[in-house]
């Protein structure tokens, strides 16, 4: 354990809650998903219990609401559009690419996309109904997508999602989804990516050398893939 670290606050938060503005003031509902951009020195949060991504500049110490509604009373659901009016239900995780940051809309069976501009626009990339199917991007289905990554190969954007309750790694890339890993049915089984088996998957990370790190959550294991 290394003493020259400390651990602060850095929104100190009074319980759950809804609140903008600075960050001694500021309130979150179960935040579940952070990701850091170095472009502006900020976090952004998937505030999971307000059903909002949140904004926190670390320069400005203010917290704002990127995208779902503002309103404290408003009920979770799905609209894409830009961010003052789009709706998100218990959002878990995110990832950034360049000016895209990533969710997993994780009760939509959604992932969802929002530009970081002026009026962060939300769109859907992938997911319709709760199930699972794989085939492009307009059709496939997730069930409860819970951790999410991308990388870039060859100049190409691939991304890669924890699909929990499907117990598979999915894969978007040029337009279509596909299975990455687990045959879908619940194990610990090691092995080939197509057969082997995973417990509620709940987490990913991915190292410059595109190996896959992976919380394999109810089987209270770390699992790993990698090219051989």
């Amino acid at each position: 354990m290394n003493p020259d670290y400390k651990v602060k606050l850095i929104v100190p938060g009074k319980g759950p809650g809804y609140q903008d503005g600075p960050i001694d003031v500021a309130l979150f509902n179960y935040p579940s998903g952070i990701v850091y951009n170095p472009k502006d020195n900020s976090l952004y949060v998937c505030d999971t219990g307000n059903h909002k991504i949140r904004k926190i500049d670390l320069k400005e110490k203010k917290v704002t609401t990127i995208a779902g509604k503002k309103k404290t009373d408003c009920p979770s659901g799905f609209l894409n559009g830009d961010g003052s009016e789009a709706l998100f239900c218990f959002p878990q995780a995110l990832a950034l690419n360049g000016s895209n940051l990533y969710v997993c809309d994780t009760l939509n069976d959604k992932i969802r996309v929002i530009s970081l501009s002026d009026r962060f626009p939300v769109t859907t990339l992938a997911g319709t109904d709760r199930g699972f199917a794989d085939g492009d991007i307009s059709t496939a289905k997730f069930n409860y997508p819970q951790s999410i990554a991308v990388i870039s190969v060859d100049d190409k954007e691939e991304i890669y999602v924890c699909d929990g309750h499907n117990h598979r790694i999915r894969k978007i890339s040029n337009g279509k989804v596909e299975t990455f890993a687990g045959s879908g049915t619940i194990g610990n089984k090691e092995g080939d990516a197509n057969q082997c088996s995973f417990n509620y998957p709940h987490g990913i990370a991915i190292s410059s050398e595109h190996v896959f790190y992976l919380c394999d959550n109810w089987n209270h294991k770390i699992r790993k893939i990698a090219f051989e």
